[in-house]
């Protein structure tokens, strides 16, 4: 008799073992109920690595410019693929002057989450407005013309970028001034 109910079990575990192959994802829970051993397989999230960058606005210049006294006030958009930030804010504006060199703004564009061994590339862009509020109030645009890609990975070296944008007047499409804008890229703390 005990012979024959160990044949059953097996063949029973056999007919569980057919019907849910193991995995290489998966575990074997064996549940007993009422003295039959019944397979269970659930399946289990791979773990994988990440790491975490967050893409800043780091600072800026002015490289040329037509104004006297060499100041532009300025409102300055980043963006790092869907995300975007504006230095000083919406609807505000900050003063600079070639004079300066090179001005600290270090305005975070957006973070990522990146699976280790598994790089993002990622597409950098900005836009400037400069406003003469003391000198009558003419406005010049720019956006950059050429397109900066960052590397981002877990535990590689990633090298700032700097994009150039020509400042254009509106009433006549001269460019009168020119701005430069570094874009770098900080590895931080995952928060999830």
């Amino acid at each position: 008799m005990a012979k024959a109910r160990k044949k059953t079990q097996k063949a029973k575990a056999t007919k569980h073992q057919d019907q849910h192959p193991q995995e290489k994802n998966c575990e074997q829970i064996v549940n007993v109920c009422c003295s039959e051993q019944v397979p269970e397989y659930h399946y289990i999230e791979p773990k994988h690595e990440y790491c975490c960058y967050e893409i800043a606005m780091k600072r800026m210049r002015v490289t040329k410019t037509t104004l006297l006294d060499g100041k532009l006030e300025l409102m300055i958009s980043g963006y790092a693929n869907q995300h975007e930030a504006v230095f000083p804010g919406l609807g505000s504006w900050f003063v600079v002057s070639k004079k300066w060199g090179w001005v600290n703004i270090n305005k975070p564009v957006g973070e990522f989450k990146i699976k280790k061994g598994s790089p993002l590339i990622v597409q950098l862009g900005a836009d400037a407005i400069e406003n003469d509020i003391w000198l009558g109030g003419s406005a010049e645009i720019g956006s950059n013309e050429m397109n900066q890609y960052m590397k981002i990975g877990c535990g590689t070296g990633v090298s700032n970028k700097i994009i150039q944008i020509d400042l254009h007047a509106v009433k006549n499409g001269k460019v009168r001034h020119k701005i430069e804008i570094e874009f770098a890229a900080y590895e931080k703390t995952c928060c999830c």
